[in-house]
């Protein structure tokens, strides 16, 4: 007895203090991680558990942008834990504990308790307290501590420093396995220190160097030797997950560290944080413990104490910019720099300087850490409005949400979600259902099980969809889709690329409050090229130059993805095609025959593709132009072939012919065409949009004066569909057309555009220049004008003779829209 007693003597402060702050690390958690605001961010973590419960892996089963650590701890206190979502939620809460007890322990070598428990609390407060579950940037937090401070006090490799070096080591392959963005930090700091010793002398260069390949090692050919052994993995699917697919997405973000805002305003404000100028913050922090170590050093030490600085600014500002994340994880891991560059440098531990230099900004800003985690800024990240305290758990017959048991979500998404599970049907267990999961919904995987396509990223978000990625879904979701519908979520309903305009031409919508399910069409479409209300969405769909008013599509005939990620016309087997009504002179077209996924590669399949002439007023047909087989090659994925033809003035009829025992092998199709030379003119403009505006103006010659030369005033035929004359040319309102013609054959013009003032901030209008002539409709430029900026230089031209030019504003909010004046004409 005495003995404990002595104990509690010696360390009671310690244990209470330990004890204040497990209790402030898991205020936050306790509060915030039974209820979810929303699936897109957690989601992730989900679906990884669930698919590596069955046994996929990171890398060979999914594309991911992040080692597989974090992945690992989620499926594995998961699985241990009760195989819910609240199971990684404990994993979360437990993995804290550690880490503050831990990080406590170590800064208490160097600092006195209270200063030790501060700095630990914050840091906990400042990244793992952030979120619900593990995450890896938390992850990257803590590693990054076990790296830096270690280091900082053993830079070289010694047997007296053994542990401090063990645990550098350690860190290193964690972080390796970790997040590459906060490992590259912490291998430069690794390597960082043993040079500055030898620098100053205070270590030979051999042990330096010896240090810092033996780093080397552990940060680099260690972890990636572990990440292909566990996955079974190649460096080739390794280096292209981490290495190529983050660099194409985030690598451009770091230019933000050299403009000014970037350190005033969070550069991914999305999570309505309190405290915005984090890296000016750092900055003036950073100013003050310089000042503090100046004095008493060499020239050369103080040179790279400034480098040091260079380092902990760099790196947290590279954090800033290249996580999408709330800035309070990244400024925590600016404090973890901060006092590694402390203790390196042999700062003193206590008195007023460590009070006012170290430890009150870091209880400042552990307060303001602390707020965030407890009002759940980015746990309980989401667009839901509802009061929390009317968040409810879901409820349907069956269990179908058992996996969410525990977790209470806003009472609207709740509902939501119960009437969607009784569109998508009852769960049964094994079953495979023909769903695709979106963005914002891709936990639903974990509900539904779906058919899993290696190789693609498991959110749908731009991180990860590049071209081969595109290729892939847009492959799987093309005719004959390997889905029967795709489910979406108001908040994050965009598909990769172009691919949400491909859905809705090929699918039907069927509303669930705030989630779409779209069936896609797996037999005969309906006639007409969709949308057929909008010429200019379907060029812009589908490529060519033809007017899609103007096609008639034939049963059997679907809209297909094609392996250049365009829309194209085809079918899988028997015998359809489409109809060009206008008549034309000259065409060039190109039908293609391409592989549908897990097809038999060892056939060779054919089809027979042929251009036909028809009467351009009866329809009649008047016999083949050109006709062409493809075979495609044992092993290859496409073959295509590109031929001009004459059609004498007659419409066009694209014949597709598959072969029978091609059937189900391959999708047949054509691009859609381009029109070299029209046969008919234009007598009026065309109305590419339903929705334009009925009444015309532009007869008056008043309206021909204001925007056009004064030598060209009568030597132009001028229509305006929502639009109003002013002094400085035609102000065209959204959804608005201008089209004109020169009663002289023009070559080219040149004009000025600029977006009203009195337009709504965030909805710059957008234009849509176009020639038209006889069906021919040649897109010359679209873009969207930014509002309050100087005038636009625009410049049209004639793909022909003869034929119209149209200013074509797209329809939205955010009314008047642009006013046109063209400034030259030059005649032909």
């Amino acid at each position: 007895m005495s003995s404990l007693s002595s104990f509690f003597k010696r360390h009671g402060l310690t244990l209470a203090g330990g004890l204040v702050m497990l209790v402030v690390v898991l205020a936050p958690w306790w509060r915030n991680h039974g209820l979810l605001r929303d699936f897109f961010d957690y989601g992730l973590m989900m679906v990884a558990s669930g698919r590596m419960a069955e046994g996929g892996r990171p890398f060979v089963d999914f594309l991911t942008p992040l080692p597989s650590l974090s992945y690992f701890l989620n499926a594995w206190v998961e699985h241990w834990l009760g195989g819910t979502y609240q199971a990684m939620t404990l994993g979360n809460a437990g993995l804290m504990v550690v880490v503050s007890v831990g990080l406590g322990a170590l800064l208490r070598r160097w600092f006195p308790g209270w200063a030790a428990w501060s700095v630990a609390t914050t840091l906990v407060v400042g990244s793992f307290a952030q979120h619900a579950i593990i995450w890896y940037n938390t992850l990257g937090v803590v590693l990054l501590a076990l790296i830096a401070w270690p280091a900082a006090v053993a830079p070289v490799l010694s047997r007296e420093r053994w542990g401090m070096n063990l645990i550098v080591a350690v860190a290193l392959v964690l972080s390796g396995l970790n997040k590459l963005n906060y490992h590259a930090i912490g291998l430069v700091i690794a390597w960082a220190w043993p040079l500055r010793a030898a620098l100053v002398g205070r270590e030979s260069w051999r042990r330096a160097l010896s240090t810092v390949l033996v780093w080397g090692l552990f940060g680099t050919l260690v972890p990636v030797v572990l990440e292909l052994m566990v996955n079974g993995a190649s460096w080739e699917m390794w280096r292209y997950n981490l290495i190529e697919v983050t660099v194409r997405q985030r690598g451009g973000n770091l230019w933000a560290l050299l403009t000014l805002r970037f350190y005033f305003e969070p550069m991914h404000d999305y999570y309505d944080a309190w405290l915005r100028p984090l890296g000016a913050i750092l900055v003036g922090w950073l100013v003050v413990v310089t000042g503090l170590a100046w004095r008493g050093r060499s020239g050369l030490d103080r040179l790279l104490l400034l480098g040091a600085g260079a380092l902990v600014v760099g790196g947290t500002g590279g954090l800033m910019a290249t996580n999408h994340e709330i800035g309070y994880v990244a400024m925590a891991a600016g404090m973890v720099l901060l006092v590694g560059l402390w203790i390196g440098f042999d700062l003193k531990r206590d008195g007023w300087s460590a009070g006012l230099g170290l430890i009150l900004p870091t209880l400042l800003l552990g307060m303001v850490f602390w707020h965030s985690a407890w009002l759940g800024q980015r746990t309980l990240f989401g667009f839901s409005q509802s009061p929390r305290e009317t968040y409810r758990e879901l409820s349907v017959e069956g269990g179908a949400f058992d996996y969410l048991k525990g977790t209470r979500i806003p009472p609207e998404m709740a509902s939501d979600l119960e009437s969607l599970a009784e569109r998508l049907g009852p769960v049964e267990p094994g079953k495979v259902y023909p769903y695709f999961f979106g963005g914002g919904v891709e936990w639903l995987q974990r509900i539904w099980r779906t058919d899993v396509m290696s190789g693609l990223p498991i959110l749908i978000a731009p991180l990860g969809y590049g071209p081969p990625e595109l290729q892939v879904l847009g492959e799987a979701l093309s005719y004959p889709s390997r889905f029967e519908a795709i489910v979406t979520m108001d908040s994050w309903m965009e598909l990769p690329g172009d691919l949400d305009d491909y859905i809705r031409l090929v699918s039907t919508r069927e509303r669930s409050g705030q989630y779409t399910i779209w069936r896609l069409h797996q037999s005969e479409v309906r006639e007409g090229l969709a949308p057929r209300e909008d010429a200019v969405q379907v060029l812009n769909t589908y490529g060519g130059n033809l007017d899609g008013r103007l096609i008639t599509v034939e049963a059997r005939v679907q809209t297909l993805k094609t392996h250049e990620g365009r829309s194209a016309l085809g079918l899988v087997n028997g015998v359809g095609g489409f109809v060009f009504e206008a008549p034309t002179h000259q065409l060039k077209v190109k039908p293609f025959l391409r592989r549908l996924p897990d097809a038999d590669e060892s056939v060779e399949p054919k089809a027979r593709f042929t251009v036909q002439a028809l009467d351009a007023k009866t329809g009649a047909l008047q016999g083949d132009v050109w006709t062409h087989t493809l075979v495609l090659p044992a092993g290859e994925k496409v073959v295509e072939v590109e031929q001009q033809v004459a059609m004498g003035g007659r419409a066009t009829r694209f014949l597709i012919e598959v072969d029978d025992e091609a059937a189900g092998l391959a999708a047949a199709g054509w691009f859609l065409p381009k029109i070299l030379q029209a046969a008919e003119r234009s007598e009026e403009p065309p109305r590419l949009r339903a929705a334009a505006p009925m009444e015309e103006d532009g007869e008056e010659r008043s309206w021909r004066e204001r925007t056009f030369p004064a030598d060209w005033v009568d030597d132009v035929e001028l229509v305006v569909r929502g639009g109003t004359l002013t002094d400085d040319g035609i102000l065209i309102s959204r959804g608005g057309e201008l089209w004109f013609r020169g009663l002289r054959r023009i070559e080219a013009w040149d004009s000025r555009i600029r977006a009203h003032p009195d337009n709504v901030p965030g909805h710059q209008p957008v234009y849509r220049l176009i020639w038209y002539e006889g069906g021919r409709m040649e897109m010359l430029s679209q873009a969207g004008v930014p509002i309050g900026s100087e005038d636009v230089g625009l410049r049209g031209w004639g793909s022909e003779l003869d034929g119209w030019f149209g200013l074509l504003v797209d329809p939205g909010e955010g009314r008047p829209g642009l006013i046109f004046r063209i400034e030259s004409i030059k005649a032909r």
